[in-house]
């Protein structure tokens, strides 16, 4: 289930999908790959918010955006022929056996390998570099994440303690409360759209 948004909260998010629409535009012109970008923008917004607030990222939104990728191929492979519409999937098909790897591993969840896959694919017609500059961008963010996630974890289970030496037995915070992981989907997302911004600057 999707958080409910306020009112200021849908025109905030329908403004970003605009924006980042125009910016996806503007980065691939009238290339099918706009069909995969435009996916992207639509669920972004969307996909963080509810990964910051239930660290999940809903199949229904990653498959939209997945289906945006599934059109480009079709039209691709329609103009280009077969070759140049798998390359993407190829792509794709390797982040997400090295993320399945890092999620049994438990370092990442399922959510953020199938996202990460659909947003390789969408960036691989760019070339290798803009693949490797999104993985490696999403690792700094990821890792900036996790280092300021760790702090602010120590913080509260701090005052976790500090309460608990104030409180009744029953009245001890939960210690599973909060500290769920780094939501690591805004990451991929920041990353994704930092390169493609790059590709607009570059231009």
């Amino acid at each position: 289930m999707i958080p409910d948004r306020q009112g200021g909260d849908q025109v905030l998010e329908l403004g970003v999908v605009v924006i980042l629409g125009m910016t996806a535009v503007t980065a691939v012109g009238a290339d099918p790959r706009a069909v995969a970008y435009l996916a992207v923008a639509a669920v972004t917004p969307a996909l963080i918010r509810h990964d910051l607030v239930s660290r999940r990222l809903p199949n229904v939104l990653v498959g939209l955006a997945a289906g945006g990728l599934v059109t480009t191929s079709v039209v691709v492979a329609t103009e280009q022929g077969p070759v140049a519409a798998a390359m993407p999937w190829a792509w794709a098909g390797l982040w997400f056996v090295v993320g399945f790897a890092l999620a049994v591993g438990g370092l990442l969840g399922m959510g953020d390998v199938k996202l990460g896959a659909v947003l390789v694919g969408t960036a691989a017609p760019s070339g290798a570099v803009a693949v490797g500059t999104l993985v490696a961008a999403a690792g700094v963010v990821g890792l900036v994440a996790a280092v300021g996630s760790r702090a602010y974890e120590a913080l509260d289970r701090r005052q976790d303690r500090r309460l608990a030496s104030q409180s009744a037995p029953s009245e001890v915070p939960d210690p599973h409360r909060g500290g769920r992981g780094v939501p690591f989907g805004p990451c991929l997302l920041l990353a994704f759209w930092s390169v493609t911004v790059g590709t607009v600057v570059t231009v």
